[in-house]
């Protein structure tokens, strides 16, 4: 109830500064930019922060015994050239009864969040929902107007569309008022995890398997949360004006905590000038061999190499897991056969999505600060930054930049295709 009210007061303040026309969306060109809220029929929809741009708008008429005009809009967040965000609107001032306000999904069990009023009113009815969508966004001649106009404007302005978003909605008729409005993000604009299956059944965040994907379980539950307050506040404020209090931000929440769980024995990771092969994992240690037929072995996680004349304080080193943003480790590592010795003060900066081989995957980047300790080595200083991916279980990329000492032999690499085992 305390985050309620904090987000509550925030963006209410955020809404009292953010103008919004009062002729509604769906009547307005397309391209028009909007902040805030927008208005809609006789109602305020709220818009999450940032820039909207309207992709489609206008009216289609209704099947059935009795035509009724359902205006529409389409509002969308565009990130480079990739579909980040959608908001889409719909409802009518002129439909007495409960087709339009029932929603099929309302009284399905297999959300991944519903709320409903169960009774068939035809005039006072509502419900909310959380789930992913998948969408083909091949549009037909049987497509109706509010995704065919979406799909052109898409189209034309050369922008890239997810298959599977996570969705909010809302709907709700009340004395032959009925209004929809429906959030989605593309989880992987916005610090997710990837999505792999394209279909509904067997998706990773299908209600009846998300528990076995940790990193997308974590997501939904940031959706739900940021979800929550807000369908609620619509149902609550429906009336002849919609008054809500306004969104939080979308949930950037980046991957979850993570134990590490590496790739398979014979996983290739194909590099740029080489690639490794897994010759062995234990633990969070992965013996790696390279196009020269040499290995080493990566301990924490492969986060650390290791030779073989090396020894590291591994109890302290594996403090940064299970890997979170702003995880931090501080540990040493020792020569065997010299007097040698280097602290590592490591830490969890960030996510990064990186693209492989035509698929996207989600990093967690680790900074490494590595610093000689003895007067022999004369003020080395090395960074190492590296990117592990949970889903191909190892480093997608490495960096090395000498920041003192003596020049001496850096080591920077990044991976161009990952060969399952027996792949050949």
């Amino acid at each position: 109830m305390v985050l309620h009210r904090i987000v509550t007061a925030a963006f209410a303040l955020l809404l009292s500064v953010a103008a919004a026309s009062a002729q509604s969306v769906h009547t307005l060109p397309v391209g028009s930019v909007f902040e805030g809220k927008v208005a809609f029929a006789r109602s305020e929809v709220p818009l999450p922060p940032g820039k909207w741009t309207l992709a489609s708008a206008g009216e289609e008429k209704s099947t059935g015994d009795l035509v009724v005009r359902l205006p529409f809009a389409n509002l969308v967040q565009i990130d480079g050239s990739n579909l980040s965000a959608l908001v889409t609107i719909f409802g009518t001032l002129s439909d007495d009864r409960n087709g339009w306000g029932r929603d099929a999904n309302c009284d399905r069990s297999d959300m991944l969040y519903a709320a409903a009023d169960k009774n068939y009113r035809t005039t006072d009815q509502w419900c909310s929902y959380v789930q992913h969508s998948i969408r083909s966004w091949t549009a037909t001649d049987q497509t109706p107007p509010k995704a065919a106009t979406l799909f052109a404007y898409l189209r034309q302005e050369n922008v890239k569309k997810p298959w599977t978003m996570l969705a909010a909605a809302t709907r709700l008729v009340r004395n032959g008022e009925f209004i929809a409005v429906t959030y989605e993000v593309d989880p992987l604009r916005h610090g997710g995890p990837a999505t792999k299956i394209i279909a509904s059944q067997t998706s990773e965040w299908n209600p009846q398997r998300i528990q076995d994907f940790p990193a997308h379980r974590a997501y939904a539950d940031k959706w739900i949360e940021w979800s929550k307050p807000l369908l609620d506040s619509v149902k609550e404020g429906f009336g002849r004006t919609l008054r809500v209090a306004g969104l939080p931000p979308f949930p950037k929440m980046g991957l979850a905590a993570m134990e590490v769980r590496l790739a398979q024995v014979g996983t290739r990771f194909v590099t740029e000038n080489g690639g490794f092969r897994v010759q062995a994992a234990e633990g969070t240690a992965v013996t790696m061999v390279n196009a020269r037929n040499l290995s080493l072995q990566w301990q924490v996680g492969g986060l650390v190499p290791v030779a073989s004349n090396r020894q590291i304080d591994r109890d302290n080193a594996e403090r940064i897991l299970p890997l979170k943003v702003g995880n931090k480790a501080v540990f040493e590592r020792a020569a065997t056969v010299s007097a040698y010795k280097w602290r590592h003060t490591m830490e969890v900066v960030g996510t990064e999505i990186l693209s492989i081989d035509g698929r996207n995957y989600t990093t967690f980047v680790v900074e490494d600060r590595v610093e000689g300790l003895t007067q022999a080595q004369k003020g080395f200083v090395m960074k190492r930054t590296a990117w592990f991916s949970p889903e191909a279980g190892w480093l997608l990329r490495l960096a090395e930049e000498q920041l003192g000492g003596e020049p001496t032999t850096l080591n920077s690499w990044r991976v161009v295709k990952i060969v399952p085992p027996g792949s050949g």
